[in-house]
């Protein structure tokens, strides 16, 4: 039988200022899906995770995801890997942006900040 999940409305404001929701977690944290909104000029803080790949779609909008001092730029229909130990930070374009974000294994406490 398939698990259906309906958005439960929940939205995290971190101190550094965009919204995420968690769209799915489970149960053992091997997976976790992710909303990210950030209007123009939001700015994740730059941070690295010792045992998480993160894997973004870009669902509209345009961003700026600089990876180990590279910067690349993304937009709508645009999917991005970021693997363990890679740096990254994610800087919104002119007109925001809105990601679809996977992180395997689902860790909010593999994050370390730069």
């Amino acid at each position: 039988m398939p698990e259906i999940y309906k958005h439960s409305g929940r939205v995290y404001e971190r101190p550094w200022g965009y919204n995420r929701s968690i769209i799915y977690l489970a149960k053992d944290k091997s997976i976790e899906f992710i909303e990210i909104k950030m209007e123009r000029g939001q700015a994740s803080k730059h941070h690295y995770h010792r045992m998480v790949t993160e894997y973004f779609y870009i669902l509209s909008g345009s961003a700026r995801f600089i990876i180990d001092d590279t910067e690349y730029n993304v937009s709508e229909g645009d999917f991005i890997v970021v693997k363990p130990m890679e740096k990254h930070k994610i800087v919104a374009g002119s007109n925001g942006v809105v990601i679809l974000a996977v992180k395997i294994p689902g860790s909010e406490e593999d994050r370390i900040f730069v």
